[in-house]
């Protein structure tokens, strides 16, 4: 779903018309107006939200920030100076979170599905606009809630509640996810999981 989709749908559940809830959210009526299109009026160019504004209008109809990256289709996000969090509040923490995770750039890279340059270019700042399905795939391989990695949550708190793992355990992970679909059955059938995986379909079959 479109962020102008929730906005839209928000306010007709809720009785609102844009100058209302651009009262609510902070936001002004004609961004808001944008969008809900999508799209600038005069460029038709996407319109790229800044994480403040996100955050606003998360407050706005009741949502975490990390709810309303989840349930938006993908679309940038600028994490430029203007945002709420400053570039660099960004850009450390991801470099900060992958250190202590104990990932090189190319164990990042291979585990999101970009190139090494791109992560580096994510850390340095030179990529102004990312995608929240980016931000999503980066907070699961650094084991953190997207709103830690945007700079509004100060503790690294898991994205998901589950079994702890080490910063090993999670290098071991995020390497096993990388590799060839052959050299993981290979790993999988040299630990006798095989059998247990074919099941859920783990393991695919003919792959060498």
């Amino acid at each position: 779903m479109r962020l102008g989709e929730i906005i839209k749908r928000y306010r007709e559940e809720n009785g609102l018309s844009l100058r209302d809830f651009a009262k609510k959210s902070g936001v002004s009526n004609s961004y808001l107006s944008m969008l809900e299109t999508g799209r600038q009026p005069q460029s038709g160019r996407p319109i790229v939200p800044t994480l403040t504004t996100l955050n606003k209008i998360a407050s706005a109809v009741g949502m975490r920030i990390d709810d309303l990256i989840a349930a938006v289709d993908d679309m940038p996000v600028s994490v430029n100076e203007e945002a709420g969090a400053p570039a660099a509040v960004i850009n450390g923490r991801l470099k900060e979170r992958r250190l202590q995770m104990g990932l090189t750039l190319l164990d990042v890279a291979d585990a999101i599905g970009v190139k090494e340059a791109t992560v580096q270019r994510y850390e340095s700042g030179a990529i102004k606009n990312i995608g929240h399905e980016t931000i999503c795939k980066l907070s699961d391989v650094l084991h953190c809630s997207p709103s830690y990695l945007l700079g509004f949550d100060e503790v690294a708190a898991p994205a998901a509640v589950g079994l702890e793992l080490s910063a090993l355990e999670i290098q071991i992970i995020t390497r096993f996810r990388a590799l060839p679909v052959g050299e993981r059955n290979m790993i999988l059938r040299s630990l006798g999981l095989d059998e247990e995986n074919k099941k859920d379909g783990s393991i695919v079959q003919g792959a060498g």
